[in-house]
């Protein structure tokens, strides 16, 4: 979810375009092979959840308020679907060391008896080291990635050397996790593993809840998740309606890997389609004259009622047809000469790929190595952009 501020272990912002971490198959982009349907079982299923937002390094962390964290509504979503409570374990902040998650996670993969399901969840910081080795942070992460953090290959190593059971589902929502569903594609072992992340594997995170909010939405059958409209949620619809939602949302991409794991996989029924226009994307006028991302949830005789991207049930408006206008994905073609904000100020760049509204940009005068992916707010073509413009992070009503 959140990227650290350490200087002296993590990228800067503009780093390595992570074409492996875009490049991840899916169903869209190779040949399907014919496997028994699956689904999830909750009787049969297992989840260790793991959310670090509190850290013991202030100067090198910040800590996030557990107030309303999704990480748990995520847990109580899978209890009300009927996985057993003594089945999922929670790893939470001051009690998550390093050490204690790892333990965590090989005494719950030593219990998933075989033919049941393991889900593994993160959410906190995540950092990546000049060698490129990407790790998740723990309570007591400090100076040093050798001691206090946990790597994505150290997730991977303990499930493949004991995890006897069925499938195994990764869900990361923090920075450069996008090297995770990445190395379990280099690793490409015939074992029946997904993985799902928020950010691609040389990029930061949003500091929201939407990647983990689309995770809560397929699990419990919102209908704007059922992509193929077949009354069934399965993981690639997903993959593509979290993809989709974080490029709506937060101008990032959300990479997946699905290998070995059965296409066919059903996270469940999804519900009725309560209207035509139920969840639909568009941009919103809020009171202070801006549009934002936002969410159809209603009808009223005087508009449609919305729910603003990162707000609340609770928080949904009422608002006039003249204050709602269509979310179309603008995309700049491969070659557009544009110039790209970072840090307040703009850089002229080239873009040199497009894909739901993000682009992968190249800077003038810079190595391919800073090339980085950006949202279409950071973004703007050379010959409209004004004259000692200066752009701002992105505000919105709270």
């Amino acid at each position: 979810m959140w990227r650290s501020r350490r200087r002296d272990l993590i990228r800067g912002a503009l780093v390595g375009a992570g074409a492996l971490a875009l490049g991840l198959p899916s169903s869209r982009g190779r040949a399907l092979v014919a496997v028994p349907r699956t689904q999830f079982l909750p009787a049969t299923t297992w989840v260790i959840s793991i959310g670090v937002l509190a850290f013991a390094r202030a100067d090198l962390f910040d800590s996030f308020p557990t107030e309303g964290r999704k990480d748990d509504a995520l847990c109580d979503t899978w209890i009300a679907r009927g996985v057993p409570p003594a089945q999922i374990v929670r790893v939470r902040d001051r009690q998550a060391t390093a050490a204690e998650i790892l333990r965590q996670l090989e005494a719950v993969i030593a219990r998933v008896p075989g033919g049941h399901d393991l889900f593994v969840y993160y959410a906190g910081h995540g950092v990546q080291d000049d060698d490129g080795t990407t790790y998740f942070t723990a309570t007591d992460s400090g100076d040093r990635t050798s001691t206090g953090y946990v790597s994505h290959a150290a997730i991977l190593d303990r499930l493949e050397a004991g995890f006897r059971g069925a499938h195994v589902l990764m869900f990361a929502d923090c920075c450069y996790s996008g090297a995770l569903p990445a190395l379990l594609a280099r690793r490409s072992a015939s074992r029946p593993y997904a993985a799902l992340a928020s950010s691609l594997a040389s990029e930061i995170s949003t500091g929201h809840w939407t990647f983990t909010e689309s995770l809560i939405a397929a699990f419990s059958g919102e209908p704007r998740v059922d992509l193929g409209h077949d009354g069934v949620i399965t993981f690639d619809d997903l993959a593509r309606f979290t993809e989709a939602e974080m490029a709506f949302a937060e101008g990032q991409l959300a990479p997946f890997h699905l290998g070995h794991f059965p296409m066919g996989y059903t996270l469940g029924p999804s519900r009725p389609q309560p209207f035509a226009r139920y969840g639909e994307r568009v941009m919103a006028r809020w009171t202070d004259g801006r549009f934002y991302p936002a969410h159809i949830t209603g009808g009223d005789v005087l508009g449609v009622q919305v729910q603003y991207v990162g707000e609340d049930v609770d928080a949904r408006v009422v608002q006039a047809l003249d204050t709602i206008r269509p979310y179309t994905v603008e995309e700049h073609a491969a070659g557009t000469r544009v110039e790209v904000r970072w840090h307040r100020r703009w850089y002229p760049a080239t873009v040199r790929e497009a894909r739901l509204g993000v682009h992968r940009v190249h800077y003038d005068d810079f190595e391919d190595a800073w090339d980085e992916w950006v949202s279409h707010a950071r973004i703007r073509p050379i010959s409209t952009a004004p004259s000692g413009g200066r752009g701002g992070r992105r505000g919105r009503p709270r």
